[in-house]
């Protein structure tokens, strides 16, 4: 008898102890804040740039995608979907009526005094076009017109690269344009329209990324492993640095003297890739030009290479916390998609298990909100045809750290 009681009292402390343990795993997840669905967009994006306006309003570039037939060599519209604003106050997205005097494919970047450079483009009613989107255009937002058309220099010889040219908004305001594919530059001066090819000759590094850097450089991460720097007061390139080398790898800045790289492709494919592809979490400082290994993400994210992207998202929560969320997993064969998330912790250089997010999310876009949350939605529909979003609530204790 005195047994059995024994036993049982150490099989209510041992459930007491599991519940406590369960309890606060959960309690920790869900410290820095929690998913809630967000409202319905109105448009099925795909691989859409996204921008937060001056007003703290997020603009979802649309596209008006004409192809010239081979046959009647005249343009076809294939795809419109429109621009459309995420009003954070509002909490709703509203259609964006831009004009569509011209084709232009989803991509661009917001200049200093709100317009939009729109990064290819062309006039869609001209039967003689050699390349297609081999222009660009500057958009006023206020007026919704297209005040001027760019003939990039770059392409009056070759062929628009939407996968491997990069457009990077210096600190001066001038935009570095960079060919990877055909190892050609030119640099754009918006505020006195001009342009000049650049003399330098960069590497043929597929999935490079650029970074503005300092009043008038940049940098460039390249998939050999190199840091590359571009003066444009100079026009010169040199190499500064190395680093672990990524094929279209994730990069923010978290100040002045460091970047976050994650994710991205560091092998060639295969049907074994090694596990720890693109799993590494480093930090490159400018001021030492060197780069360390942090962390690693607890949970295998993989590389996208059907669309040479990684398949998570990465958005800060404040100075110090980083969510990176959802991609998908498994084999090139055999994959799933994620609903997990977790949390990057620069201060520790580590990472801790986030709370799941309400719907698995892969390809998929971030970005913080002038209150302090992120929007999380789809763009890409060649699996999915989802307009559904959701909101992560960052808690005020972790906003205001």
């Amino acid at each position: 008898m005195k047994k059995n009681k024994v036993f049982k009292y150490l099989t209510i402390a041992l459930f007491i102890i599991i519940v406590f343990i369960f309890t606060l795993i959960n309690i920790s997840k869900y410290r820095f804040g929690y998913f809630i669905k967000g409202p319905i967009m109105q448009y099925t994006h795909n691989k859409s740039d996204i921008i937060t306006l001056n007003d703290g309003n997020i603009l979802v570039f649309g596209t008006n995608d004409y192809r010239i037939s081979k046959n009647t060599k005249i343009a076809k519209l294939v795809r419109q979907i429109p621009f459309e604003i995420y009003n954070p106050d509002e909490n709703k997205f509203i259609n964006y009526k831009f004009p569509i005097d011209f084709a232009y494919l989803p991509k661009g970047l917001l200049l200093n005094d709100n317009k939009l450079l729109l990064t290819f483009v062309y006039d869609y009613k001209k039967t003689n076009v050699n390349f297609p989107y081999s222009s660009m255009a500057i958009v006023n937002l206020e007026t919704k017109k297209f005040e001027n058309i760019i003939q990039k220099k770059i392409n009056k010889q070759y062929k628009p690269n939407l996968e491997n040219t990069s457009f990077t908004l210096l600190n001066n305001g001038e935009i570095l344009i960079i060919d990877f594919e055909n190892q050609i530059s030119e640099i754009y001066n918006y505020k006195n329209n001009s342009s000049k090819v650049l003399s330098i000759k960069v590497n043929k590094q597929y999935g490079s990324k650029v970074i503005a850097h300092d009043k008038n450089k940049a940098l460039i991460f390249d998939n050999s492993g190199n840091v590359q720097e571009f003066d444009a007061s100079t026009l010169k390139l040199k190499v500064l640095g190395k680093y672990s080398g990524r094929e279209n790898g994730i990069l923010k800045r978290i100040n002045s003297n460091e970047i976050l790289l994650l994710g991205g492709n560091e092998y060639p494919f295969s049907f074994t890739v090694p596990s720890d592809n693109g799993q590494e979490i480093e930090i490159y400082n400018t001021k030492t030009n060197t780069s360390k290994v942090i962390c690693k993400l607890q949970k295998k994210r993989n590389y996208d290479y059907r669309n040479k992207i990684s398949s998570f998202a990465l958005a800060p929560i404040n100075n110090r916390y980083y969510l990176i969320s959802g991609g998908q997993a498994g084999s090139p064969t055999w994959s799933f998609h994620l609903k997990s998330t977790e949390i990057l912790d620069l201060k520790n250089n580590k990472t801790i298990k986030g709370p799941n997010m309400k719907s698995a999310h892969f390809n998929h876009k971030m970005i913080p909100l002038k209150n302090g949350d992120i929007l999380i939605f789809d763009n890409q529909y060649d699996f999915h045809f989802s307009q559904s979003t959701e909101i992560f609530r960052v808690r005020k204790e972790v906003k205001n750290e």
